[in-house]
């Protein structure tokens, strides 16, 4: 069966592009049809890369536990394990017997990336001297080395102090010089093709691909996507694929035609199929009306009302903000929600949630000032609200006169 997949992380080899979908590897060919399911793994597969003679695909995998190196024949075979230091991303193949891998083995943080080089036939590595980098391109023209390349479509137009930036050494002598100061967006997924840089930026709102020379100078746009960001592009002989929008798209260096790579992917598709998750890993709390009428949860500090048996959950409240300890109330004329509501500046309100049959929803605020709330419940009768603080503190909330006393220290 046929459906519409979410294809990315591309990498192309002449006219066979491989992708990552359902968290396995698929191929197809350049000019679309059906794709070719290559791998059937238990865990989480990214960062496929093919090698340069094309007889090999490197990525990566958690299928054991910890993310590492697997290699895959491109004609399809049983994929072999190559590293056990943890790996977080393949770069790039330096030839056709060692790769370029991210790993924080040496460092106690996990985003502290280094650039290793693994040798796939015997697992020796080496940590190549460029300290913490994401890239590093070794031409005829010069190095490069990337830091901080992350994906620009996570941190849409940021210029902080991580953004993304590139150094250039063109004269081999580990003299390297920053490009493209004046940018100040993130960049990402650097290549050097015929003497020319190619980049990913969102320096003009949505990530696109762009070329330059060596200098940084005489940017140009290739691509022209005003929507959504491109992400992970691979070259092979004059042409380009990207993921964009869930989509692979091709754009050909010499015509500089670009267009969707129409993909049919067909199989049981066990990411999307539906299944149980384990709820404690998400839900904070929950409370059932009585006669099991409705429920509502918090997860993830999100409120939520819901059927018990069947039907959408309706999400309450201002989704910038966090909530806990919900509780629904007795019976009353609406289905009401009283609940402890988190504001922008970090102190906690008791607030209330009514919702009418129609959906629609009024809030309102009962207590503050009172500081942590531990433990929160309304009367049988649904007239008083009793709250527990971390203060030691015991507050009684009125709701006919809208007064709060406390009644226990």
């Amino acid at each position: 069966m046929s459906q519409k997949a979410y294809l990315q992380s591309p990498t192309l080899n002449g006219e066979q592009v491989v992708f990552v979908t359902d968290d396995d590897l698929w191929q197809c060919s350049l000019i679309g049809g059906v794709a070719r399911r290559l791998t059937t793994k238990r865990g989480v597969t990214k960062s496929p890369k093919f090698s340069p003679d094309g007889k090999r695909i490197a990525y990566t995998s958690n299928e054991s536990g910890q993310s590492d190196v697997y290699i895959l024949s491109s004609s399809g075979s049983m994929s072999e394990r190559v590293s056990y230091f943890g790996v977080s991303k393949v770069v790039r193949w330096i030839d056709n017997t060692n790769l370029l891998v991210l790993s924080a083995l040496d460092d106690f943080a996990r985003g502290a990336l280094h650039l290793y080089n693994l040798n796939i036939k015997n697992g020796e590595f080496k940590k190549l001297p460029w300290g913490p980098c994401h890239d590093y391109i070794s031409s005829p023209k010069g190095h490069l080395i990337g830091r901080n390349l992350g994906d620009p479509a996570r941190w849409k137009r940021y210029q902080g102090g991580t953004a993304g930036h590139f150094w250039i050494d063109q004269s081999k002598k580990g003299q390297f010089k920053r490009i493209f100061q004046k940018i100040g967006h993130g960049l990402s997924n650097p290549e050097i093709i015929d003497d020319n840089l190619y980049f990913i930026s969102d320096f003009e709102g949505v990530a696109n691909i762009y070329k330059s020379d060596l200098q940084g100078k005489n940017i140009k746009r290739l691509t022209n996507q005003k929507k959504y960001y491109i992400r992970n592009f691979s070259y092979s002989e004059g042409n380009i694929v990207y993921q964009c929008a869930g989509s692979l798209f091709q754009y050909n260096l010499k015509s500089k035609g670009e267009s969707q790579i129409q993909v049919e992917t067909s199989g049981t598709f066990i990411q999307a199929s539906e299944r149980f998750e384990e709820p404690i890993k998400y839900l904070q709390s929950f409370s059932l009306a009585s006669r099991a009428k409705e429920l509502t949860l918090t997860s993830r500090g999100q409120l939520y009302i819901m059927p018990p048996w069947n039907g959408a959950p309706l999400r309450l409240g201002d989704r910038n903000l966090f909530y806990k300890s919900a509780v629904i109330t007795p019976e009353s004329k609406f289905s009401e929600v009283v609940c402890i509501e988190i504001d922008n500046k970090g102190e906690e309100n008791v607030v209330l949630f009514q919702v009418k049959s129609n959906g629609q929803t009024t809030q309102s605020k009962l207590m503050s000032q009172f500081g942590k709330a531990y433990f929160m419940t309304p009367s049988p009768d649904n007239k008083r609200i009793a709250l527990v603080t971390n203060r030691n503190e015991v507050w009684l909330f009125d709701r006919a006169t809208k007064k709060k006393v406390k009644i226990a220290l």
